[in-house]
């Protein structure tokens, strides 16, 4: 099993991110809190954590953390193959929890129970041998011997991997055994691909193979079988379809053709009253027409002398309002004009304050605070300087004496010591012991604590000359001034912006010479008052000389229609239209009525012609339909589909049981040639692996374990003295660890390929031991896919592998 790709969207900290993976090794580098912990649970969980887990379990709680704040869900996607075959794996934690394994044949699972029991088929170990062995997580390889003895399910597991490998065959040659096996499986298999699941090259029943095996021939025979039983269900189908059809085919003929004998008698005389009723409503649309357009003559005639005089009266009207329109505009801009110089005055008023406000302020040079703040800073940096280093002096006495002792920048105090008393001194940089015989000065680093010193006093007389100039006795007091000053200031200039807008092009000199102006002329009637009258009479203008120009277009077109100037010729051409009306009437009445029962004539004319189109049609239609009908009853065969199901039925049975019987035969070969793998000890094998690697990583101080079952207890070191595992330095059981989970995966991953999982192995490790436990993941990884996780690039740059963009 390989992984290929790891999307999460969401996952924890991580929105939206793919990671490809490659078969061999795979070193994902990055800074702590970058994601690869959340990668890593990411792993786990997809395999793993159920969708909707117990709100109060483990997996409950462990899940509230994978939701991102601020969301409702996790997701991840894995895309993994096995045997080389695709899988795609998805899973949706928190709301809309869901789960989906698509198969290589295009179908899906979509519940926990059948997904979990697909992987159990496709995973190469159980979830305890993960998460105890191949999935190793940060912080966890020195204490892997405690995390396996809680999870014995891992131990258990790999004790049977390894028992099974050391069964007997109770006396039975294996030789024998293998050659009787591979015979049978050879006959079974012969001409048959266990990966396709099909006959080999893909010949089909179309290219048959002569001499197939046991399983190739029951799949021949099924397959021949549902050949059969498809042919016969196809022809039964298109000889339903065709029987179906001309039984209806010849009902439709037969109700066409009833049809048109009953009602041909009433067609003529139907198409008779549709074009005397055709006339007969020309006839009565001409007399409404002339009607209407006589009205329309009398109208117009009548109207032009009223709307003439009318219109004269509203153009005087319009003329006046637009003459005082015009002075109410002017009255307007004299208001605007005060209005305007008004909130003028007002922000030139609030300018005059705001400037005196900051004139009262203390000036404050930047430039002189940021002397101040970079000096503090440079003093705090010396006083760190001189406190960085540790210091510890211990002076005995030889006889009694008086001292005078200084720690750093301590004051000097008095120390009185009796024969043989002890005096212990800690400092961070320097340490002065004074005495009337002798002078001691001790001082760390490289002797540059005076230095330090010196630096320190001319930083803190530059602090103090800063504050005096200043006028302040701290930063926190300059920095409030200089705010204080920065914010009358931005007020200023907010206020002079202000003005300015208010301004735009003009002077506030002649601004105010307009406005003494302007309150001194008298105004006239409100503005919108004349202009809502102007509207009104300007819109009662336009529609009076709209409906005379209309009057007049009218009595123009029916002029020019009729052909006269006179309105009495309508009168003349209204009696002959009423004339022509009057004797469609008649004529109408004269026709015999159309019997009640045959309803609408325009409906039943639509009926009789599609009637007689289908009779036509079908006619031509059925002596092919009938000849078809008689070919195919002759081609049916004397089986059933229902019978060649239950042919199909027993042969796929009996294909199943080759394809078992044939499998099984391959899993008792394998496990025959394991059993010629292993040695008579169970953990023999493991324990030597896991020793060989343990004298790597101890350059031989360590070379023997002491194994209870899988687990090793105690190591035998050089003298021969056996030191447990919990006195074991942290370096030393990381190497250890790593080695026995290497020894442990290539045993669970011998016969199923699968994937390790290791966060920062090498963390507490020397660099010999870096060095030779990379060497050992590099080797590992050559028949096995490994995922290394780790914050430090100098462990990757050691690994190798291929890199993996976090």
């Amino acid at each position: 099993m390989i992984l290929k790709k790891i999307t999460l969207h969401p996952f924890a900290g991580i929105r939206n991110q793919t990671f490809t993976f490659e078969s061999g090794l795979n070193v994902l580098c990055g800074p702590n809190d970058i994601g690869k912990s959340t990668l890593f649970r990411a792993i786990e969980g997809v395999f793993f954590l159920e969708t909707k887990p117990k709100v109060n379990s483990i997996e409950g709680k462990f899940l509230q953390t994978l939701i991102p704040i601020g969301g409702d869900n996790a997701k991840v996607t894995a895309e993994f193959e096995s045997g080389g075959i695709p899988y795609r794996l998805e899973k949706t934690w928190g709301a809309g929890h869901a789960c989906r394994l698509e198969l290589p044949d295009g179908t899906a699972l979509n519940t926990q129970e059948k997904i979990s029991e697909k992987l159990q088929q496709i995973l190469p170990a159980t979830e305890a041998t993960f998460k105890s062995i191949l999935l190793a997580g940060q912080n966890c390889l020195a204490q892997t011997i405690g995390h396996l003895e809680k999870n014995q399910d891992s131990l258990h597991s790999l004790g049977d991997v390894l028992r099974q490998a050391m069964s007997q065959t109770d006396g039975i040659s294996v030789d024998r055994l293998k050659l009787m096996l591979q015979e049978r499986i050879d006959k079974a298999f012969l001409r048959w691909e266990t990966q396709s699941q099909g006959p080999q090259g893909g010949r089909g029943l179309e290219n048959p193979w002569a001499y197939p095996g046991s399983i190739l021939k029951s799949w021949y025979e099924r397959e021949n079988l549902k050949k059969q039983r498809n042919d016969i269900r196809a022809l039964e189908a298109l000889y339903g379809d065709k029987a179906n059809l001309l039984a209806q085919k010849t009902a439709r003929q037969a109700q066409a053709q009833l049809f048109m004998q009953e009602h041909e008698p009433h067609i003529e005389a139907i198409q008779q009253r549709k074009t005397l009723e055709a006339v007969s409503q020309g006839a009565k649309h001409a007399v409404d027409t002339v009607k209407a357009d006589l009205g329309n003559w009398m109208k117009a005639e009548n109207l032009q002398p009223i709307l003439a005089l009318e219109l004269q009266r509203l153009k005087t009207v319009v003329a006046n309002l637009k003459k005082e329109q015009g002075e109410a505009h002017a009255a307007s801009g004299r208001k605007a004009l005060i209005d305007r110089f008004t909130k003028i005055e007002a922000e030139h008023q609030e300018l005059l304050r705001l400037k005196a406000a900051k004139d009262a302020l203390p000036t404050v040079a930047h430039e002189n605070i940021e002397a101040l703040r970079e000096a503090l800073g440079l003093s705090e940096r010396l006083k760190a300087g001189l406190s960085a280093s540790k210091l510890a002096l211990q002076f005995t006495a030889r006889a009694a004496l008086d001292l005078v002792t200084q720690k750093d920048l301590d004051p000097a105090s008095k120390q009185g010591l009796a024969l043989g008393q002890t005096l212990e001194l800690q400092a961070g940089g320097r340490i002065y012991l004074t005495h009337d015989l002798f002078e001691i000065k001790i001082s760390s680093g490289d002797g540059k604590m005076d230095q330090l010193e010196k630096n320190l006093k001319a930083s803190e007389q530059t602090i103090r000359s800063l504050l005096e100039k200043l006028k302040v006795s701290n930063l926190a007091e300059a920095l409030e001034q200089e705010s204080a000053f920065t914010s009358a200031t931005r007020k200023v200039e907010t206020s002079e912006r202000t003005l300015r807008s208010l301004l735009g092009q003009d002077r506030y000199e002649e601004l105010k010479t307009l406005f003494d102006a302007a309150q001194t002329q008298v105004g006239s009637r409100e503005l919108s008052i004349i202009v809502q009258e102007f509207s009104e009479a300007s819109s009662d203008l336009g529609k009076k000389e709209s409906d005379y120009q209309q009057a007049t277009l009218e009595l123009n077109r029916l002029k020019q229609l009729y052909g006269s100037d006179d309105s009495s010729s309508l009168l003349v051409k209204l009696s002959e239209k009423t004339a022509e009306l009057n004797k469609s009437v008649k004529d109408l009445a004269s026709l015999p009525a159309i019997p009640a029962d045959i309803g609408d004539g325009d409906t039943l004319l639509t009926r009789f012609s599609t009637a007689r189109d289908a009779f036509r049609r079908i006619t031509e239609e059925l002596p092919r339909l009938i000849s078809d009908v008689a070919e195919l009853r002759a081609q049916l065969s004397d089986k059933t589909s229902q019978e060649f199901d239950r042919q199909f039925e027993d042969a796929d049975q009996a294909f199943q049981k080759e394809l078992r019987a044939g499998n099984a035969l391959q899993r008792v070969s394998q496990a025959v040639q394991a059993l010629e793998a292993r040695s008579t000890n169970v953990y023999s094998e493991l324990q030597k692996e896991f020793e060989k690697t343990i004298t790597q990583f101890s350059s031989g101080k360590y070379s023997k374990s002491n194994m209870t079952g899988s687990l090793p207890q105690a190591f035998t070191r050089q003298d021969g003295a056996k030191v447990p595992y919990e006195w074991l330095s942290g370096g030393t059981k990381d190497s250890f660890a790593l080695a026995l989970r290497l020894a442990m995966a290539r045993y669970f991953l011998a016969a199923r390929s699968g994937f390790l999982l290791v966060d920062d192995p090498m963390v507490a490790m020397d660099p010999d031991r870096q060095k030779i436990a990379a060497g050992l993941v590099k080797e590992f990884a050559e028949k096995t896919q490994v995922l290394v996780f780790t914050c430090h690039p100098s462990h990757a740059e050691i690994l190798g592998g291929t890199a993996v963009k976090i």
